[in-house]
């Protein structure tokens, strides 16, 4: 009987090192990776942060800005001779755009104010009328855009109780009746007296 042959022990040792080799190599791979996606993310997470603060920043220089075209229409007016309106959509999820309209009670200048939605597409133009119980056709007020900040527009007459403020897609030049209806104001009501 001849002896075993031990001629293979030597290279299964090196084949073991070299498994253990690559599959270090292949762990250290793994880590520098995961460090690189945590890094990534810890970036993401700032960038985030510093946007929301941005946004935030804007948010209240908007509201600054609103504010200051308040004051202006109180200081003209007595603070209960100004009235709002909020935009809201005609229809469930037919756009995010909302908006307010802000007025003085027998006034006929109109400070309208949009907000587009996260979704909004690109910027459009506008037409508002007012609308009035009983009326044929509402009334044209103007054109004005989305993201212009807050814009006056003369009122052909001033609001009375029952009508309500009307926001359509407008056309270059303005339309002769509204189009699609967006955003729609409840019916101006009589003040509530308080108690």
């Amino acid at each position: 009987m001849e002896a075993p042959n031990n001629s293979l022990g030597p290279w299964i040792a090196w084949g073991a090192a070299a498994a253990l080799a690559l599959a270090a190599a292949g762990l250290g791979s793994l880590w520098r990776i995961e460090r690189a996606e945590t890094q990534v993310l810890r970036d993401q997470s700032e960038f985030a942060r510093t946007t929301s603060r941005a946004l935030e920043d804007q948010l209240e220089a908007e509201r600054i800005v609103s504010r200051r075209e308040l004051e202006s229409l109180r200081a003209a007016q007595p603070l209960d001779e100004v009235q709002t309106a909020l935009l809201v959509p005609v229809a469930p999820a037919a756009t995010e755009l909302v908006g307010a309209a802000v007025w003085t009670r027998g006034g006929k200048e109109l400070l309208v104010r949009l907000q587009p939605g996260r979704a909004s597409g690109p910027p459009q133009g506008y037409q508002v009328w007012l609308e009035a119980p009983g009326q044929a056709s509402p009334l044209p007020c103007g054109t004005l855009e989305a993201t212009a900040g807050p814009q006056r527009l003369v009122l052909p007459r001033p609001v009375e109780d029952g009508d309500r403020f009307i926001l359509s897609l407008g056309r270059p030049g303005g339309a002769a009746g509204p189009g699609p209806n967006i955003l729609a104001s409840l019916p101006v009501a009589e003040r509530i007296a308080p108690r």
